[in-house]
Parts: structure tokens; C-alpha cells; sequence
């Protein structure tokens, strides 16, 4: 640096000279917290609602944490996926939501996979189930703190900082899906495939230290020889820190396959209505309208739950509930039979994990059969064994092949197929009372005969006489006994 050449120049110059710069440079957060610091965002009833919530000495921060979501966001039949997404993605954080690292003036570095969407908790199973395609929310946060003081040698020492690599990587099972907060992904994989959602957040800074040496410089001032001592700038150095966090979120796929078919049995009394469904998860709500009959059931249904730092997510839980407007529920086996007098237009929701549909029965009405008992005799002896035969028909006479049959003689029941002829053959003990039944399949509807036997029991018989003629021998020798003792 050149000398003044008048002590004015020297003191507009020294006064451009800083001594000392400290710097702390930190990321902006926001609180995460459920609650709300007022009610002002409310209106209404939900407004009141809100302020009695607040308030309420009997409840725990939980509790009210708890009600506050529901007040805000009430739970449907499908899960609260968009309202999740969109409170998720508007979280800020007052302090690291996950694990830290520091490096030198980097300061509590952390990453966390806040949320896939669409996802569940599955509380009876314990585990977390994904969509097949949904986005990844992912949040990161650092501090910057730069050194203060001087460093030995020097009069000044200023630090600036710059970031020279800040970088977001999202995986899915190995595979790069994304360098944002949040990415989309798409797999094409089976049912309960094991998923490892993988986050990655590289952060390198440099420091520069500008370091200022105290030179005496002198020159005349007017007249006047002065020498001034001053800290001008001498050298910088260069000094690099880096973190590397991570955090991952494991997750089973889930295809949910639910399959559905209606039928109708038209009857001269009451009409059958036959739901038949299979899903390899259960059914979050299944609802069918008939006219003005309704039918409901659900297999499970969904809550919100909430960590410490203010995430919320859906919670899957097990239970069974069933609903009927109208209908009458019938006896069946393993499926769900309803009797109705009502044929109008027939409608149906269905509520799987991750999507609601509306459709059409597509009502199919059953054609009618006949299913007939035969025995090779009209009576047997109760320890004889008979020979049954079951003949099942359609509506038009026409032999019905392979179909199963259940005969049923006593406490013994006899699963058949029908043959080429639609009849089906069994040996069993003698019994009074026979009945078989068809359950309706895709076509035709179900079908029961009953055949009565007479049943005689030989060896019961022979007994009897027996102990006839020896009653009437007994009393014979009784009468004469007694005519020869009392002379009677």
C-alpha cells in the first residue's frame, strides 16, 4: 500500500480499515409444533372449539395435540394423504430434526426422510407399508459459525466463508430417484417387496482467514516527519470442512388385489343377495347401495398419529365393523348373503388403502337348479350302511359336471363332485335324515334336498321278544307257585 501524503490522506484511509468482523451465519427455522400459538387461522364453531382446547387445564400437550388434528382435518374413509403431504412439506424446524455432524465452522449438520406419500403405519404389524409410486419429503439443515478474535501474529483477522458443495441425494433400493427435498419415484415390483428409501446430504465450506500485519510506514506530514504504525492486510488462508449425513426409511411395497362379485337370487319369497370379495389386505370400507337398502362393512380404518418434532402420518388400525339399512343379514358360509324385496339400481364403493372407487354391481342373476337325493332302499336297518346318490341339474334338466355337493348324514358330512352326469355316488351309515347342498357359484344358484328314511333296529326287535316271552314264562311260574303255596 502506497504512504499518504498528508495525514488527511492517512485518516480517510485509516477510516476504511475494519478492525474486527464477526460473522455467525444460521439457516432460518420455523417451530414445528402441532399446536397453534392462537385460533386466529379458525372460524366458526372450529374457532371455539380451538380456544377451548387451548385452554383446557385437563388435558396434556398430547391429548391436545391429538384433538387439535382432528379438529382441523376430519378422517374420512381413505386415509388423509393430501392434507399429510401438505403439512409435512410446510414444516419448518426450530432445532435438527435428526442426528448431527460438525466440521469446523459447520455446525450440527443432519438430513431427515420426513415422509413418503402415500404411506401407513401399520400399528398391529408394525411396520410401514408404500405405494408403488408417491413422493419423497426429505428436509436438511446446517449452521454456519464463524471464528471471532484475531489469530495469533495479527492486528485484524477477518473470515468469510463460501459453500462450495451442497448436495441432496435421494435413493430408492440403490437407485438415484433425485437431487431435491423432495422427489417422485415409480416401482414396478410384487407385493411386500422390502423398499429402502436412502437420503444423502453432502455440505463442504471454505473458510477464508484474512490476516492484517501492523507495518510502520513514515513520510512527512506538511514539514513534519511521521511515522505511523498500521495494520494493513498481509495474506489469506484457506481452510475446508465437510459433513456427510444420512438417513434412510424402510418400507414394504403394497399391491392390493381386491376382487368383488355380486349375484342375485331371485326367490318367490325374499330375494339373496350374494357378495363375494378376496383381498390379500384388508378392506378399508366397502360400501353397496340397493335401492334404498344399504350395506356396509369395514376391515380397517385409519387415524392420525404425530411425532415429537410435529410430522404427522397415517396409522392403520384392524378392526371389524358392519352396517345394514334395509337388508337382512342371512346364514352362509364364509360369504355375505343379504335378503331384500328391493330390485333397484344396485351401486358399490370401494375403499382400498391407497384409493377410493366407485362402480356398478353388474348384477348377474343366477340360474335356477335341482338338486335331488336318492338311496338304493326307502328303509334300512340302523346298522346297515346305504348307498346315496346326489343328481344336480340346471334349469333347462341339463346335468351339472363338476360341481361340489355337501351331504350331510348326522355329524358326518360328505364332500362330493359331480360327474359327466351330474350325479355323485357315497357310502354311508344308515340314517334318517339326508340333506345336500349346492352353494351358488357364478351361474346358478344354491340348491338343498332333504330324503327321510325309515330306520328299524332287527337285533332291537329280537330282544324285545325275548324278554317277552320270558316275562310270560316268569309270571306263568309265578301264578302256579302261588296257587300251590296259598292255595289260591
Amino acid at each position: 500500500m502506497p504512504l499518504p501524503n498528508s495525514l488527511g490522506d492517512f485518516m480517510n484511509s485509516y477510516k476504511k480499515v475494519v478492525i474486527l468482523i464477526l460473522v455467525t451465519f444460521v439457516l432460518p427455522f420455523a417451530n414445528a409444533d402441532i399446536l397453534p400459538s392462537d385460533c386466529g387461522h379458525l372460524t366458526d364453531w372450529q374457532y371455539e372449539e380451538c380456544v377451548n382446547l387451548l385452554s383446557d387445564t385437563s388435558l396434556n400437550q398430547e391429548q391436545k395435540e391429538d384433538l387439535y388434528l382432528h379438529l382441523i382435518q376430519s378422517q374420512d374413509k381413505l386415509s388423509s394423504y393430501y392434507f399429510i403431504g401438505e403439512w409435512n412439506n410446510n414444516l419448518e424446524f426450530n432445532e435438527p430434526a435428526n442426528e448431527t455432524q460438525s466440521s469446523g465452522i459447520i455446525k450440527d449438520s443432519w438430513i431427515k426422510i420426513i415422509s413418503v406419500n402415500k404411506s401407513y403405519f401399520d400399528s398391529e404389524k408394525e411396520n410401514w407399508f408404500v405405494q408403488n409410486s408417491g413422493d419423497v419429503l426429505t428436509r436438511k439443515g446446517y449452521e454456519i459459525v464463524l471464528p471471532s478474535g484475531t489469530e495469533s501474529g495479527d492486528c485484524r483477522t477477518d473470515y468469510s466463508y463460501t459453500i462450495e458443495n451442497e448436495n441432496l441425494r435421494t435413493e430408492l433400493n440403490n437407485a438415484l430417484i433425485g437431487n431435491e427435498e423432495i422427489n417422485s419415484y415409480t416401482i414396478n415390483t410384487d407385493d411386500k417387496t422390502e423398499l429402502t428409501f436412502y437420503s444423502e446430504f453432502f455440505l463442504s465450506a471454505e473458510l477464508k482467514i484474512d490476516h492484517y500485519k501492523k507495518i510502520e510506514q513514515c513520510g512527512y506530514i506538511g514539514m513534519i516527519w511521521t511515522c505511523i504504525t498500521l495494520c494493513l492486510y498481509d495474506n489469506s488462508e484457506f481452510r475446508h470442512y465437510s459433513t456427510e449425513v444420512s438417513d434412510e426409511f424402510k418400507a414394504n411395497s403394497e399391491v392390493q388385489e381386491i376382487s368383488t362379485e355380486i349375484f342375485l337370487e331371485k326367490n318367490a319369497g325374499i330375494n339373496r343377495l350374494i357378495i363375494e370379495t378376496e383381498s390379500n389386505y384388508p378392506i378399508n370400507d366397502f360400501e353397496l347401495k340397493l335401492g334404498e337398502n344399504t350395506f356396509s362393512f369395514s376391515e380397517s380404518n385409519f387415524d392420525l398419529g404425530f411425532t415429537e418434532n410435529g410430522i404427522i402420518y397415517a396409522e392403520k388400525i384392524n378392526s371389524f365393523t358392519k352396517k345394514l339399512r334395509g337388508f337382512v343379514e342371512l346364514e352362509s358360509d364364509g360369504k355375505i348373503e343379504l335378503g331384500t324385496t328391493e330390485t333397484g339400481e344396485c351401486t358399490y364403493e370401494l375403499v382400498s388403502d391407497f384409493e377410493k372407487v366407485s362402480l356398478d354391481c353388474s348384477l348377474k342373476e343366477l340360474a335356477e337348479t335341482k338338486l335331488e337325493i336318492k338311496t338304493d332302499s326307502e328303509s334300512f336297518d340302523i346298522s346297515e350302511t346305504m348307498s346315496a346318490e346326489v343328481s344336480l341339474t340346471d334349469d333347462l334338466g341339463n346335468p351339472m359336471t363338476n360341481k361340489k355337493i355337501i351331504l350331510n348324514a348326522g355329524n358326518e358330512k360328505i364332500e362330493l363332485i359331480t360327474n359327466d352326469e351330474g350325479k355323485a355316488d357315497a357310502e354311508i351309515p344308515a340314517y334318517s335324515v339326508l340333506t345336500a347342498k349346492f352353494e351358488n357359484d357364478s351361474e346358478f344358484k344354491s340348491a338343498q334336498a332333504v330324503k327321510r328314511i325309515t330306520l328299524t333296529d332287527e337285533q332291537s326287535a329280537e330282544t324285545a321278544e325275548q324278554v317277552a316271552i320270558f316275562a310270560g314264562a316268569y309270571y306263568f311260574i309265578f301264578i302256579i307257585t302261588k296257587k300251590f303255596i296259598l292255595g289260591v
